[in-house]
C-alpha cells in the first residue's frame, strides 16, 4: 500500500517537472501600458481569419511584447493580465506615464468643490491637461452627466480651425487671438468608472436648476449651490381642506456668473442670491454684488439640514483680484440677509 502510494506521489512529482520544463516560455515584456478604450479585443494572430483571446477593460495594464504595422495599422503584441498573448490595436493603449497622470487627475478632483454640474452635448475627449494638444486620456459619450470643478483659458493658434458646435450655438466671429475655455470636470462611464480630466468648455451643457435658468438672460452661470432651504405650505392640491398642505422645503440659489462669451480673464464677476417668496410664490433677487474679477472655487458652508434657520448663518468665499492683488473675499448669510467680512487690517 505504502509503494503504490509512493510510486503516484513519484508520478505526479515527475509530471509537475515535466511541465514546468517543456512549458512554453512567456515572451520578454518590453514595457507596461493600459487599455484607454472601454473595452477592446486581443486578437490571437493579424490575419483575416483570426479569434479573440481576450477582451479588456479600460485601466487594465498588459505588457507590451512587440509592435507591428500592418495595413497601415499599428498593432501591438500584448501579455494580459490572465497570461495570454495576443495583438490589439495600438490605439487602445496608453503608455504608463499618461495613466498615471490620468489618476493622478482623478485624486485632485476627489479634494476639489462641484462647482456646477452639466452634461456632454457630443463626444467629447477628456484631455490630462487643458488645450487641444494636450493627450487624451478616455472620450466620454454624449449626454455623460459631469460635475464642473474648475476653468482655464487656452489661446488657440490662429492656423488652428476652431472646434465644431451644435448648429444651435454657432461661433462668434473671433476678435484677435482665440481663447477657448476649458473645464477640468468629473464624472463617471459606465464601463471605465470615475473619470477626472480637462475638457472644452462649449461641449458641455450646465445642468441649471429651474429658477436660474428663468433668471439667465444675459448671465452665463459658471457656479451655484443651495445654502440653505425654507420650510413653505405646500401647494392645496384640487379639493383639499385649507390649511392641510404639507409643508415642503423649497431651495434658496447662490449664484456666481459673467456676461459675455469665453476666454474671459476672470472666471465670474457677478454674484446673485435667489430668495423664494413664500406670499408670492415664486423666486426673487435678494443679493446682487458684480464689478469684480474672481477665481474659481466659490466655497460654500451651508447650514445644515434641520438647523434653526433664525439662528444658523451660512457662508461662502472665494478669491478675487483687488487693488493689492488677489484677496479672499468672505460673506456670512443668515435667512437672506449677506454681509461681506472685511479683512482685518
Amino acid at each position: 500500500m505504502r509503494r503504490k502510494l509512493f510510486g503516484t506521489i513519484l508520478l505526479g512529482v515527475l509530471l509537475a517537472a515535466g511541465y514546468w520544463l517543456l512549458r512554453p516560455a512567456r515572451p520578454p515584456v518590453r514595457e507596461q501600458t493600459y487599455v484607454s478604450d472601454r473595452k477592446a479585443a486581443v486578437w490571437n494572430r493579424l490575419a483575416t481569419v483570426r479569434e479573440p483571446v481576450a477582451v479588456l477593460r479600460y485601466g487594465e495594464r498588459v505588457g507590451v511584447i512587440e509592435d507591428k504595422q500592418l495595413s497601415g495599422t499599428d498593432y501591438v503584441r500584448v501579455l494580459t493580465p490572465s497570461g495570454a498573448t495576443g495583438w490589439i490595436e495600438a490605439r487602445h493603449l496608453m503608455q504608463a506615464k499618461l495613466w498615471q497622470r490620468a489618476a493622478a487627475n482623478l485624486e485632485k478632483s476627489k479634494t476639489m468643490p462641484a462647482q456646477a454640474r452639466g452634461k456632454t452635448k457630443v463626444l467629447t475627449n477628456l484631455r490630462v491637461e487643458p488645450g487641444r494638444s494636450a493627450p487624451r486620456s478616455f472620450q466620454l459619450g454624449r449626454d455623460v452627466s459631469v460635475e464642473i470643478l474648475s476653468r482655464a483659458v487656452v489661446e488657440l493658434p490662429a492656423e488652428e480651425a476652431p472646434a465644431k458646435e451644435p448648429k444651435e450655438q454657432p461661433a462668434e466671429t473671433p476678435q484677435g487671438p482665440r481663447r477657448e475655455d476649458w473645464l477640468f470636470i468629473r464624472g463617471r462611464d459606465s464601463d471605465a468608472g470615475d473619470l477626472a480630466g480637462w475638457v472644452l468648455g462649449r461641449f458641455i451643457e450646465p445642468d441649471l436648476p429651474a429658477p436660474l435658468r428663468d433668471y439667465a438672460a444675459g448671465i452665463r452661470f459658471v457656479a451655484w449651490f443651495e445654502p440653505n432651504r425654507v420650510p413653505v405650505a405646500a401647494p392645496l392640491k384640487e379639493g383639499e381642506p385649507a390649511g392641510e398642505g404639507k409643508p415642503v422645503e423649497m431651495p434658496q440659489y447662490l449664484a456666481a456668473g459673467i456676461i459675455g462669451g469665453e476666454g474671459q480673464p476672470c472666471d465670474f464677476t457677478l454674484l446673485r442670491f435667489y430668495t423664494w417668496n413664500a406670499t408670492r410664490r415664486r423666486y426673487e433677487t435678494a443679493y446682487v454684488e458684480s464689478n469684480f474679477c474672481a477665481r474659481l472655487p466659490l466655497r460654500v458652508t451651508p447650514i445644515p439640514h434641520g438647523a434653526n434657520l433664525d439662528k444658523a448663518e451660512a457662508s461662502f468665499s472665494f478669491t478675487a483680484l483687488g487693488k493689492a492683488g488677489e484677496e479672499t473675499r468672505e460673506y456670512r448669510m443668515r435667512q437672506n440677509i449677506i454681509r461681506r467680512l472685511r479683512p482685518r487690517r
